[in-house]
């Protein structure tokens, strides 16, 4: 249930609680030695001056860990306390106190010194926060922290701002985590998921729900740290009058900033989770909270998703998680539940932007647009979002030159990657980005895809569940913590980032109060659809079988040697699904070999961002072998931790489909999905013969076709005809020649294209129907059917929305290229004809994917995959959407009808 948040962070929610040797024990044998027993390594600290907890954590940790301390002291103490190493910092408003990072050493160094009354372990950004001092402010700037700011501190010091800006922030815990064991108090404990509200009158509800919320999800993944980093500074910057510009829009605008992980945030506090202090990814069920969110099409069977109208997918309980929710999903991800059910209550949640960390890439900071079924009006809004964030970086931090020795630096702390790792780790010139900003889809940006993810869940349609925002991910370079990376604490580098993140929250915050229009221009063209009833997919088809759902999740040890699962798959195996998530120092490789000794999927060691997700439909049986390797740092020392969960779906029979209420635990949402909905959603923006409203298309069927309709008195009715099916008999086709012959433009694209071989004789034979694994293009070429089209842009539909997984599963209908050239045909995009392993190219020749030929006096365009059916074979109980097409799959269709896309940003 939400409800206002005053700040009891204010008491102290952590009991001074001593610990047992029973529990020393077990700690220390659940962590392989990362906790000492007293008398072994680290030694006891008995000073009465050194809080319970304080203790705590200076004798689970390691001589040479540098505890964050608060010491409280005389002012007679401060010249001794200063020249003890690791104390940096002094005080004397409020009160005397010294602040230092202290080893075992420097602790017992400090407990020696006459005047000192008390040491507390203070975790944070500011050194200050446990006296309710803030010299230099809340959450001090990154140059002036003494590291990553931390939870309980940042508790503390939100809700100190919303006491002083109670007119303009609100704070809300909205849910909580699942938790991880406090170590100190022997008890689980959960955190409180927290919203941040800034806007103006903020206690207006009426006012409230008419302004526009744009929201920003800070750090999902808990080691992912600029994403709140950045927004908590810049809410207190826009509170305290540094931010004219953005508080200028706060009578408009609502922004909304979601702490989305807090165990992954606790987890660098070593009284939580192993007794290891970092971030983690993940929370403390050890699952990815970005792949638990309830999308529309493909679900992993191993996926928790986070559907808080339960199983009936029905709101039993407005404002409340309905009682319904599956055990599983309930107990697995409760802040998933607790987010989705909040933001749904927005009235105009139309923005949201889910702030991210990455490892290293091209670009600073890249932008990712969402697995989503947008039209022309979205697409061209969120392109023009993401380009008024790359204005914004840029104007925020001027040329890479000027930063080039932070990036180098940071660069430089993937040096242990580099010594004998196994990651391929690049050397750190190569690792410095080109450029400060780039966007494209989720596989064009960081070549991979997923399901479950928060911000594709909020683009969705609201009658698939989602929030119907314009919705992006952005990905902030050396922001991703990992196995062979520097813990350290890079104040230069984390300025650079919260000023990228801050810039880019200021620019969605603009760019949201104004809004983008965005129309076709169809220069009078007249176009024709020959539809095709066979290209429906309804809920109404699906016949449900039982099955069975047998999955199994626990921890493992992977070290340099590897560790090896053998699967046992038998017959009826409808779905093998295996996601692995590293925990602890484990740089993770993995490879999946068949019963036939194929590897059919490899995963390359990962520093820090996940492992393995892969799902196999209808495997064959027989034993399958799953091989992890660890290639971090301490692999030869143990290695580490990963959380396996290996799924499989069994059914009786092949007549059916698996039922998601036998499966995950909920009812099948009802939809029905076409892909012809994407012109009349076309036809929404197009603007034909300079009207709005006038249609820019004609359905026509096949039968209509055969009749002449394409025709008239010889000569084209239309100027465009757009074929995405390869129905219709040797008549239908020689009107579709005679088009085309006569001077029409047609459009071949999915099943359309193969009936090229009955167009033209020439490529008879060379067209056919590949499945791969993303339906990309792998290399294009300056041709009239892409202009417009950026670099990046390769991917032409998103798989996911569609009820596609990520195994070779998308249709793509392509023309042999040396073929299609004797044909006198021009390419725009060829892929490489077959797949080797895991969906890397092989060597078996080149195929058309985008092209032009010239048929008569007409011409014929070929896009090999835009528009396929949905896909119902897998798991997709909120349903399957219409369309998934990209931006750059729309921009080839508005080529290749003659058709301009138009926009205008703002008022």
């Amino acid at each position: 249930m939400t409800h206002d948040d005053t700040g009891s962070a204010e008491a102290n929610p952590f009991s001074e609680a001593p610990v047992s040797r029973r529990q020393f024990v077990r700690l220390s044998a659940a962590t392989a030695g990362a906790i000492a027993l007293p008398g072994g390594a680290v030694a006891q600290v008995d000073s009465p001056r050194s809080t319970d907890r304080h203790r705590f954590v200076v004798e689970h940790t390691g001589d040479d860990y540098a505890v964050p301390t608060l010491v409280r002291a005389e002012p007679g103490a401060l010249d001794a306390l200063e020249g003890i190493d690791g104390v940096d910092r002094t005080t004397t408003d409020p009160e005397v106190a010294a602040y230092g990072r202290l080893t075992t050493e420097a602790v017992e160094a400090v407990d020696a010194v006459d005047g000192v009354d008390r040491l507390e372990y203070s975790p944070g950004a500011n050194p200050w926060w446990r006296l309710g001092a803030y010299p230099e402010g809340v959450f001090p700037e990154p140059a002036a922290s003494v590291d990553y700011i931390g939870f309980e501190e940042h508790a503390r010091g939100m809700a100190h701002l919303a006491n002083e800006h109670a007119d303009r922030l609100r704070l809300r815990s909205i849910g909580e985590s699942p938790g991880h064991t406090n170590e100190f108090t022997e008890e689980d404990e959960s955190q409180p998921v927290r919203v941040a509200e800034l806007t103006n009158d903020v206690g207006d509800e009426a006012a409230f729900r008419e302004k526009e919320t744009v929201t920003f999800v800070a750090s999902i993944h808990g080691d992912e740290r600029a994403g709140a980093e950045a927004s908590s500074r810049l809410i207190e910057r826009t509170l305290s009058g540094e931010e004219p510009e953005l508080e200028a829009l706060l009578d408009d605008v609502v922004l909304a900033f979601v702490y989305a992980n807090p165990d992954g945030w606790v987890a660098s506090d070593p009284i939580y989770g192993d007794g290891r202090p970092g971030f983690q990814r993940t929370t403390a069920t050890g699952v990815d909270p970005n792949r638990q969110y309830p999308t529309a099409g493909w679900i992993d069977p191993s996926h928790h998703p986070a559907e808080p109208d339960g199983a009936n997918l029905a709101d039993d309980q407005p404002g409340e998680v309905d009682d319904d929710v599956p055990d599983r999903i309930a107990e697995t991800v409760p802040d998933s539940l607790s987010i989705v059910e909040h933001l749904r209550t927005y009235e105009n949640a139309n923005y949201l932007v889910d702030l991210h960390g990455m490892q290293w890439a091209d670009e600073f900071v890249l932008g990712l647009v969402p697995n989503a079924q947008y039209d022309h009006e979205k697409l061209h809004d969120v392109d023009a979002m993401n380009e008024a964030i790359g204005t914004a970086i840029e104007g925020e931090l001027g040329s890479l030159q000027e930063h080039a020795e932070t990036l180098s630096r940071a660069a430089e702390r993937y040096e242990a990657a580099r010594d004998g790792s196994g990651t391929e780790t690049p050397d750190a010139e190569e690792m410095l980005p080109g450029r400060w900003y780039d966007h494209g889809t989720i596989h064009d940006a960081i070549d991979y895809t997923t399901t479950g993810g928060l911000h594709g869940w909020a683009a969705h349609p609201e009658e698939f569940g989602g929030l119907g925002a314009r919705s992006i991910t952005l990905e902030m370079a050396f922001a991703n913590t990992g196995p062979s990376i520097e813990a350290e604490y890079l104040s230069g580098l984390v300025a650079l980032q919260v000023r990228a993140y801050t810039a880019s929250i200021r620019a969605v915050a603009d760019h949201a109060s104004s809004g983008t229009e965005a129309w076709i221009e169809t220069g009078g063209r007249s176009t024709a659809v020959v539809q095709a009833g066979d290209r429906t997919r309804s809920s109404a088809d699906l016949e449900f079988v039982e099955t069975t759902d047998e999955e199994t999740c626990r921890s493992v040890d992977v070290d340099a040697g590897g560790f090896a699962e053998e699967i046992e798959v038998g017959e009826g195996t409808w779905e093998l699904s295996i996601t692995a998530n590293p925990r602890d120092d484990v740089a993770l490789g993995a490879r999946l070999v068949d019963p036939d000794g194929e590897i059919v999927h490899t995963s390359e060691p990962d520093d820090g961002s996940g492992g393995p997700d892969w799902t196999i439909g209808r495997p064959g049986p027989g034993t399958w072998r799953l091989v992890l390797e660890d290639f971090g740092p301490n692999a030869d020392a143990g290695g580490g931790r990963v959380e396996l969960c290996i799924d499989t779906l069994v059914t009786e029979t092949d007549d059916g489909v698996p039922n998601p209420r036998d499966v995950l635990g909920y009812v099948q949402r009802d939809y029905e999905s076409t892909p012809f909905e994407y012109f009349e959603a076309y036809t929404e923006h197009a603007r034909h013969e300079g009207e709005e409203g006038t249609p820019a298309f004609d359905a026509l069927s096949i039968e209509e076709v055969r009749e002449g309709a394409l025709l008239d008195d010889g000569a084209p009715a239309y100027e465009n005809a757009v074929v995405i099916h390869d129905a219709g008999d040797d008549a239908y086709v020689e009107e579709l020649s005679a088009f085309a012959e006569g001077g029409g433009s047609l459009l071949l694209t999915d099943g359309g294209v193969s009936l090229l071989e009955s167009l033209d004789d020439g490529l008879a034979g060379n067209v056919g129907t590949e499945r791969r694994t993303f339906a990309t293009l792998d290399e294009t070429r300056d041709h009239p059917l892409l202009e417009d089209v950026r670099p990046i842009q390769r991917e032409l539909w998103t798989l996911a929305p569609m009820g596609y997984a990520t195994d070779g599963e998308a249709p793509l209908t392509l023309v042999e290229e040396e073929a299609f050239d004797e044909a006198g045909g021009t390419v725009g995009a060829s892929v490489q004809s077959g797949e080797g392993e895991d969906g890397d190219d092989d060597d078996g020749g080149s195929s058309v994917a985008v092209g032009s030929l010239e048929h008569g006096d007409g011409e014929i365009h070929v896009v090999g995959s835009l528009l396929p059916s949905a896909n119902q074979s897998h798991l997709h109980p909120f349903g399957v959407l219409d369309h998934s097409t990209t931006l750059l799959g729309h921009t080839l269709v508005t080529n290749a009808l003659g058709h301009r896309r138009r926009r205008s940003v703002g008022d």
